[in-house]
């Protein structure tokens, strides 16, 4: 990873909730990443990591007033911190046994397996947050 100073090491966007949102956080992380010359099979695993967050906030949770959630990730010479938040709504999001046999019901699973550390919080809505090492 580059440590080129010049670089935002932490971004955020308000993001339209709906189908779109995924693939619009993806990309934008995907040339973060890149930019930063972070390892390619770490920027694999974030950009499944984000969009499965992204992917249960639009379908659990509420956007804000203007109908947006915050997708936000923080880069370090360790850690790359992923998160989204939502206006909550949706229940509090909890790792279930996968059932092989069911077409949804994966998302967290992924986050667990691919992410060092996860979690939630509840303050303010419903923020889903997953580090993955760089090491």
């Amino acid at each position: 990873m580059s440590e080129d100073s010049t670089r935002p090491r932490r971004v955020t966007l308000a993001l339209p909730l709906g189908p779109l949102a995924a693939r619009s956080a993806r990309r934008v992380l995907t040339e973060f990443l890149v930019a930063a010359k972070v390892p390619a099979d770490v920027i694999r695993d974030a950009a499944l990591v984000l969009s499965e967050l992204v992917t249960n906030s639009v379908d659990h949770g509420r956007g804000d007033n203007k109908n947006e959630i915050e997708v936000s990730w923080q880069l370090d010479a360790n850690r790359l911190r992923l998160s989204v938040r939502d206006s909550g709504g949706g229940g509090v999001p909890v790792l279930k046994r996968v059932d092989a046999r069911a077409a949804r019901g994966r998302g967290l699973a992924l986050v667990a397996d691919l992410s060092s550390a996860w979690s939630v919080d509840q303050a303010h809505g419903t923020r889903v947050t997953a580090d993955l090492a760089m090491a």
